[in-house]
């Protein structure tokens, strides 16, 4: 190989899509061990994972606005009510979503069963976004402001984040990290989770 990356410990995405997700942390994980002189390190899948189902459902519910005036047998509008989200991704994804959102240790936002085994709760998240989805649509039909179906989006993410909350728990805006180093010492800190991505991440 060309290139080696130097880590300790294994990271396991078990039953979910989140193969992108793990990939990405994985090529950051020496350097934060090294920065921070730690003998092992891994990242909140969890904590990116809830903001990753926010994101595709914010998009999922402005594409049935732009959509709405097409037939519900029209291909795009059919894809769409296919598979309104799934938990697959590439490194952009990543990027994007720790670009904005931070990252956490994985002490602070631990995986759960449904992080760990996402086709339940990627099934419940889908079939109220199809409900939200068909909405939208008739309060088009009916002629509502864009003002109203933009409420009422934010109505149905509301949702949305409350059933990722029960499932995955809730994603900090700070943390004190404690944590113990190769010599012994152990050091606490507090981060948003923004500015923890700074500090972590090559410029």
């Amino acid at each position: 190989f060309k290139y080696r990356v130097t880590v300790t410990g294994i990271t396991n995405q078990k039953s979910s899509g989140r193969c992108w997700m793990f990939t990405s942390m994985n090529v950051l994980r020496p350097s934060i061990m090294e920065k921070f002189n730690l003998n092992e390190f891994d990242f909140s899948h969890s904590y990116l994972f809830f903001w990753d189902f926010m994101e595709k459902s914010n998009l999922f519910l402005e594409n049935m606005i732009s959509t709405a005036n097409r037939p519900m047998d029209d291909r795009e509008v059919v894809n769409y009510f296919q598979s309104p989200l799934d938990d697959g991704g590439v490194w952009n994804l990543y990027y994007n979503l720790a670009r904005k959102y931070g990252v956490v240790p994985a002490e602070v936002m631990p995986e759960t069963e449904h992080s760990d085994n996402t086709s339940q709760l990627r099934s419940l998240v889908n079939e109220k976004l199809r409900k939200e989805g068909y909405a939208l649509r008739e309060a088009v039909a009916a002629g509502k402001k864009a003002n109203e179906l933009a409420a009422q989006k934010k109505a149905a993410l509301k949702d949305i984040y409350r059933m990722l909350a029960l499932c995955l728990g809730e994603p900090p805006v700070d943390f004190a990290w404690r944590y113990k180093n190769k010599a012994g010492e152990i050091v606490e800190k507090n981060y948003t989770p923004k500015q923890l991505y700074d500090e972590v991440t090559p410029q």
